[in-house]
């Protein structure tokens, strides 16, 4: 996002203490905008990272506000601490009031939990930069085959799988997530069926990241041999619980002219895209798997407040022009809002 400061989001490490739990109790009740400074003032200061005290006295919520403060002492853009943090933030959406303008965001942002989208990511919404940023988390894996076994002649032969393997896994490490990225992000808007607010239109925006736990991911990516059975490119499913299998081959942009309709549908219009296979599969496995046809929106409805009551989930054309796009719905509007239609992807 423009003029915000990249950077991860710091790792914490975290030993509970006797001694920090007693001044953690004492400030654990207190309402979000009187927490936050109570923690960066906390005496001792070992207990302002003492994350496992904290969650044996406060829970969660004093956990999360405790991340937020480290994150404002390290100068983590608000985004990226609510990207990492998504799900965290989204059981306490009452606090995000004061959590996300602590790190210089919007007091009006919201994030969603994967339960909103069938299991698939999580959302970050922005209603006052006009933004929706879709949160997916992918734990990468290789797939044996048979030049694992220490019996076959091809085990230790350089070019054998066994030995390509590694070096794809760090290439897909370093590369999958910026070219997903890169290839999702800001290729469509989205125009609100009922408009409320400064903003009409949102921009849309993908954030991937690769996890070591599978258990912490929404997806998990297996790699495989260029010579494995199956799809020259690769297989996806919707389903969250099946993995997506990505072919030797699968990374990188490719850049090609494409010829489609005016917004209008008047006229053809002739556009330079980028496209790549990783991507393509990502964005098949975000789809719903049910509503309507392939190439058209697939819909999940979730809550946000004020500017806009639900978005949808994710649009994904299956075409080399892979779009995001989400649509808002107004709160008044709730009981009809199954008859809204659908706004197209502006790509």
């Amino acid at each position: 996002m423009e003029g915000e400061a990249a950077g991860p989001v710091p790792a914490y490490t975290v030993q509970r203490t006797k001694e920090n739990e007693a001044p953690l109790a004492g400030i654990q009740g207190l309402p979000m905008h009187a927490l936050l400074p109570a923690i960066a003032n906390l005496d001792p200061p070992a207990g302002r990272t003492d994350f496992d005290a904290a969650a044996f006295v406060g829970g969660p919520r004093l956990v999360i506000a405790m991340r937020a403060v480290q994150a404002k002492a390290a100068g983590t853009s608000w985004l990226d601490f609510a990207v990492a943090q998504s799900s965290a933030l989204a059981a306490f959406p009452n606090e995000l009031y004061a959590i996300i303008p602590l790190l210089g965001g919007p007091m009006n942002a919201r994030a969603y939990p994967k339960d909103r989208f069938g299991g698939r990511y999580d959302a970050i919404v922005d209603p006052a930069g006009g933004t929706i940023t879709i949160v997916l988390r992918v734990a990468l894996s290789v797939q044996p085959d048979r030049s694992f076994d220490p019996g076959d002649p091809a085990h230790n032969d350089p070019a054998s799988w066994r030995n390509r393997a590694p070096a794809l896994l760090a290439q897909y490490k370093a590369q999958m997530a910026g070219e997903v990225q890169s290839v999702l992000s800001g290729k469509g808007s989205i125009t609100a069926a009922c408009p409320k607010g400064r903003h009409t239109t949102f921009k849309t925006a993908m954030r991937l990241e690769v996890v070591d736990d599978a258990n912490a991911a929404h997806r998990v990516v297996v790699l495989h041999s260029r010579d494995a059975e199956g799809r020259g490119g690769a297989t996806h499913s919707e389903d969250p619980s099946v993995p997506i299998n990505l072919k030797e081959g699968t990374l990188g942009k490719k850049k090609h002219t494409v010829t489609k309709s005016n917004p209008k549908g008047t006229a053809p219009v002739t556009q330079d895209v980028e496209s790549s296979t990783t991507a393509h599969e990502v964005g098949h496995a975000m789809q719903d798997a049910t509503g309507y046809s392939p190439l058209v929106t697939r819909t999940r409805i979730a809550e946000t407040a004020g500017y806009i009551h639900k978005i949808a989930a994710l649009l994904i054309i299956a075409s080399p022009a892979i779009a995001a796009i989400v649509v808002a719905v107004n709160p008044s509007r709730r009981n009809r809002s199954r008859a809204a239609p659908m706004m197209a992807s502006r790509v």
